[in-house]
């Protein structure tokens, strides 16, 4: 009867090939269908954490070195909603002057704008915009409307 082994079992019994029956690493690398550097590294992890160490394991880092505090993210936010006129570079530099150590220095507005985009402090604008390139006149419609409902618009030159 044949059985399938899992991962770890076919781990460890090539651990046990190159511990207990003296097997060269190259023969038992050859058999499993795996480089030389996989079964030292599977010798290590054994010897390391034991039968544990011959799980997969995660490529995913334990931490990431360069992303923002979570409390300076909550502060970005909260900021915002208190004053939902203030854009990412008024944010920034209104911390900047509270002495909040924003990251590292050089952080740039637009990181605070994905930060508020991230957690749907901000919305895509409502109003568009439109320039007719033969006579260079600039239109602005939408988002504002006047009291009997209508929509206003703008035209201008710029």
């Amino acid at each position: 009867m044949l059985v399938e082994l899992g991962v770890v079992e076919q781990r460890y019994r090539a651990v046990l090939e190159v511990l207990e029956e003296g097997t060269s690493v190259t023969e038992v690398a050859r058999r499993h269908g795996v480089v030389r550097q996989t079964v030292h590294e599977w010798l290590a992890r054994y010897a390391g954490d034991g039968l544990a160490g011959l799980a997969d394991r995660s490529s995913r880092p334990a931490s990431c070195p360069h992303q923002m505090p979570a409390v300076t993210e909550a502060r970005i936010v909260g900021m915002r909603q208190e004053h939902p006129g203030w854009g990412p570079s008024r944010i920034r530099r209104e911390l900047e002057r509270a002495g909040v150590v924003v990251w590292i220095s050089g952080t740039s507005a637009r990181l605070f704008a994905v930060i508020l985009l991230n957690c749907q402090v901000t919305c895509a604008s409502s109003r568009t915009h439109h320039r007719d390139t033969a006579s260079g006149i600039r239109s602005v419609s939408g988002g504002a409307n006047d009291e009997t409902g209508r929509e206003l618009t703008w035209s201008g030159t710029a």
